[in-house]
């Protein structure tokens, strides 16, 4: 075999050994990861070294998918930072004379999860920013930025300050990314003043870079002395440094927005470089009202008539950002000829603007233009113009304006027509036409789950006109939608339409909703059960209801009992009776309420008082504290007398008195006497006591109780 044949046979072989390695040193790391808890586990420090000879071999080896898998297993692995080997390695393998090795290094540290500070590495990097390789010096200050406020001393904030200066623009970039990292560390007045300085610099590069970082320091470097030296910034010969300074007076929040930083970007508006306007449009519109006044509204919209389009559109975006504020009849009239602008993107914020204005640009020639906005070739601003008609409520319910939605409802974007169904709705009856009507039928077919939704919707908002035979129909189909929310919007739809909609197949289709697998929906078909009143009740629906007392929602539960509640007498069976029991007992204190407010409706009307033999001495009281209902009263006094305890109302006063369970024999007269609240408690020998507590609770002068004191066995005997 020729001597070339075997030497690549040989780096094959090596190959797939070092692959195969590769993927157990992987699987060594995730299991020193997950030992990371006990550092004192038999051979964790055995499996260190082979790491070690790995990360070795992976920033010396020549092969980038190695160090990235590498890496990538790396970055996961917290505690492996921790390790004093691998720290060691890392700081003697940045001591090579190889740039690639060390740039490569750099590369990886910069993406492991550092969790703690180590002064001597990071004094390797630092070294490493003198470096005469500028990939090496941009490496290095990622890998500062990574290790983040950890890394953040004076030092290594001074060397970052420094390297700013750098002839490279990548390494300036990283150097500004590193300082941002540093978080608060960074904002402090050395390095503001370092970067003042560096705001004067020769290279408009370094200017560049300072205008960066002290954007991205925000509001904690907003100084009187750092505003006046970006609005001297946005004066600057280079166009550059101009729009680092602009956006860096963007980034500074509300403290940017004095008269003087107005004035200046106002002045930017009309800089020479396109890109300039363009971000002082940006930060003016970020200012929002507070920039809203009359001279820089006259000078944004001089910017409306720019031969740039998008120096318009940001005018347009700013005028809608100042709101009402800028709602003059210059403004509106030129957002209006804004509307027939030849670029989308500038029709689409002029419509974006005047729903911003609220009433005052709720104009009849607005509308008109909104409606024309319609038929729009871009959907995103038809989309629009729907949006902002429905926020101006009534005003375009005209028979034009409901014509030209109901186009809109067969839009080919489904966003325009879901819109266009949001807005009918909100017209509520005034849209209620029998012609919308059908339109809206047709969108319950949609193919689009939102639309479907909406049109759902609206039929719920155009209130009892909506109750017609083909509309209840449609509804009920829409109970059976794949999509949750169309199935939750017609329960809605449903009970909105109250007992004009109960009809045997939607009180059919509602009951068996109430097993839905959405919480939502489940709850919806009961409400909307409960609001077709007695037409629903039925024996499949009441089986339905007790079902749902037993659902894992306690929303589902508490409408569950109120529904049962308002079914009348005639259905208070003692299935239904005994569920209402059990729910005094519910872990939801409202739906222990609504369970206990509905008993005790049924109880005190009909005196079904063999169920509340039924009924704890804790339950009584709960109900009655529940309810705070007076009505209970007679009912828990004759259910106590029935189980052997005793109440006793004096005045203001009611106190129940609870008997333990002591056998017929011993519940005579003598025995009940003056007993606690319920179960507990042992007396001084280790034996059951008799009592524990007594509730006592005073009516006030509105028939509603308040929870008074307790009384203690000894206070009562």
């Amino acid at each position: 075999m020729p001597r070339s044949s075997r030497v690549s046979q040989m780096q094959q072989v090596q190959s797939t050994f070092w692959t195969i390695g590769l993927r157990h040193i992987q699987l060594v790391i995730a299991c020193v990861e997950e030992t990371s808890g006990n550092s004192n586990l038999p051979g964790r420090a055995e499996l260190i070294l082979p790491i070690i000879k790995w990360l070795k071999y992976a920033v010396l080896a020549e092969s980038d998918v190695i160090i990235q898998q590498l890496t990538d297993s790396l970055r996961r692995s917290a505690s492996l930072t921790r390790e004093p080997a691998v720290i060691d390695t890392l700081i003697q393998l940045l001591q090579t004379q190889q740039t690639k090795v060390k740039t490569k290094l750099c590369s990886l540290i910069s993406n492991l999860p550092f969790t703690k500070t180590h002064p001597k590495l990071i004094h390797s990097l630092l070294v490493a920013l003198r470096d005469d390789s500028a990939d090496m010096r941009s490496s290095a200050c990622q890998a500062l930025g990574k290790t983040g406020d950890k890394a953040g001393t004076a030092e290594v904030i001074r060397a970052l300050l420094n390297v700013l200066s750098d002839e490279n623009e990548k390494v300036r970039s990283s150097a500004c990314k590193a300082l941002r990292r540093m978080g608060d560390k960074a904002a402090t007045s050395e390095v503001i003043r370092g970067l003042l300085i560096a705001l004067g610099h020769e290279k408009y590069y370094v200017r560049c870079s300072a205008c960066e970082v002290l954007g991205k320091m925000g509001d904690k470097a907003a100084t009187s002395e750092v505003l006046r030296a970006l609005i001297n910034a946005l004066s600057d010969k280079n166009a550059n440094v101009r729009y680092s300074a602009c956006d860096a007076l963007g980034k500074m929040n509300e403290k940017t927005a004095t008269s003087e930083v107005i004035r200046a970007i106002l002045n930017a508006l009309d800089d020479e470089n396109q890109g300039v306007r363009w971000r002082a449009c940006e930060v003016l519109g970020k200012m929002g009202g507070k920039a809203g006044t009359s001279e820089v509204i006259r000078a944004v919209l001089n910017e409306l008539s720019h031969e740039n389009a998008n120096v318009r559109w940001r005018a347009c975006e700013v005028l809608g950002k100042m709101g009402d504020k800028a709602a003059t009849s210059e403004v509106i009239r030129a957002l209006l000829n804004a509307l027939s602008d030849e670029n989308a993107d500038v029709r689409w914020r002029a419509c974006e603007a005047l729903g911003k204005m609220g009433d005052k640009a709720a104009t009849s020639e607005v509308i008109r233009a909104l409606l024309i906005a319609l038929s729009d070739e871009k959907h995103c601003i038809r989309s629009s113009a729907c949006e902002v008609l429905g926020q101006m409520r009534d005003r375009e319910a005209t028979a034009e304006g409901i014509r030209t939605l109901l186009n809109a409802l067969g839009d080919e974007n489904e966003d325009v027509r879901w819109r266009a169904c949001e807005v009918l709705g909100q017209m509520g009856d005034k849209a209620a036409t029998s012609e919308v009507l059908r339109a809206l039928i047709n969108a319950l077919g949609d193919k689009n789950a939102n639309v479907r939704y909406s049109a759902c919707n609206a039929l719920g908002r155009m209130d009892q006109k909506t109750a017609t035979s083909e509309v209840i129909k449609a509804v009920l189909n829409a109970l059976s939608d794949e999509d949750v929310g169309v199935r939750w919007g017609a329960c809605e739809v449903l009970g909105k339409m109250g007992d004009e909609a109960a009809t045997s197949a939607v009180v059919r289709a509602l009951y068996n909703a109430l097993s839905d697998e959405n919480v939502n929906v489940r709850y919806s078909a009961c409400d909307a059960l409960g609001k077709m009143g007695q037409k629903t009740v039925t024996s499949e629906v009441i089986r339905a209801l007790l079902n749902a007392l037993s659902d894992e929602n306690e929303n589902v539960r508490s409408s569950a009992c109120e529904v049962l509640g308002q079914m009348g007498d005639r259905e208070a069976t003692s299935e239904v009776l005994r569920a209402l029991i059990n729910a005094l007992g519910d872990k939801n204190a409202y739906a222990g309420w609504v369970g206990s407010n509905c008993l005790s409706k049924i109880c005190v009307k009909k005196r079904y008082l063999d169920y509340l033999k039924a009924l704890s001495a804790d339950q009584l009281i709960s109900g009655f504290f529940h309810t705070e209902n007076v009505d209970w009263l007679p009912v828990i006094t004759v259910a106590a007398l029935l189980q052997g305890s005793a109440v006793t109302v004096t005045g203001q006063t009611v106190v129940v008195y609870v008997l333990r369970k002591m056998g017929e024999k011993a519940a005579t007269s003598e025995v009940i006497r003056a007993l606690p609240k319920v179960v507990g408690g042992q007396n001084e020998n280790g034996k059951p006591s008799g009592c524990k507590v007594a509730e006592e609770a005073s009516i006030s002068g509105g028939g509603r109780l308040q929870f008074k004191s307790h009384k203690t066995e000894s206070e009562i005997s």
